[in-house]
């Protein structure tokens, strides 16, 4: 995956392709399942999408916790994404 600088001071980069939050969170989105938000996001991780957008507001929290259980589990370093909200 293509990253693009988005910081010249840090030389922080992160990727042009980015993935949502607020769907993994649940609450307002219908029937979904943590185990399977959980694995949409390790499947960005292992093709190298950076960019995370979450707030608290999504799910309540839920989606927070979830990319965090996400990034956990694939022991990626968390300096090297991009987390957003």
């Amino acid at each position: 995956m293509k990253t693009e600088f988005i910081n010249q001071k840090t030389n922080k980069k992160t990727t042009r392709l980015g993935i949502g939050g607020a769907p993994c969170g649940g609450h307002g989105w219908g029937k979904r399942d943590d185990i399977e938000a959980m694995k949409a996001l390790l499947t960005c991780i292992d093709n190298n999408i950076l960019l995370f957008d979450t707030a608290d507001c999504y799910g309540l929290g839920n989606a927070e916790k979830i990319l965090g259980k996400a990034i956990r589990e694939s022991k990626i370093s968390r300096e090297v994404l991009t987390i957003c909200t």
